[in-house]
């Protein structure tokens, strides 16, 4: 079989085509990995930031957003105390989460029930904890 000039050409844009998508198939997963990795330290941080959630007064409770649903809005809440949470330190860390989550969403594809996640209504029972 003879090739011509535009058969080569096509030829030339499938292989290319088949060598992008491989490689950018390594890419994602490899940033798949990686942004799974930040999350659960992420996680941690916030964990670790909250830790008992100790309190006074209902003034003192509240709550962050955390995830990000494919949908769109969060995968969840966290209740902390201001009392005992360096706030700015935690709200970094839950833009953090959410951004990466939508990251991740968005690179595997994932789908989710679109339901909405009603934020806690936090009180103090010695503790912030959802009423």
């Amino acid at each position: 079989m003879k090739l011509n000039c535009r058969h080569s050409i096509y030829l030339f844009l499938a292989l290319l085509i088949i060598s992008i998508t491989c490689v950018g198939g390594e890419n994602d997963n490899s940033r798949i990995n990686e942004i799974k990795i930040k999350l659960e330290s992420i996680s941690k941080e916030i964990e670790s930031l909250i830790g008992e959630a100790k309190c006074d007064n209902d003034n003192q409770c509240s709550y962050i957003e955390i995830g990000q649903k494919p949908c769109g809005g969060p995968a969840g809440h966290k209740i902390y105390s201001s009392k005992v949470t360096d706030t700015t330190k935690l709200l970094k860390a839950s833009q953090e989460h959410i951004k990466l989550s939508n990251e991740f969403n968005m690179i595997t594809g994932l789908a989710s029930d679109c339901s909405v996640e009603v934020p806690p209504t936090v009180v103090c029972n010695n503790k912030c904890v959802s009423k």
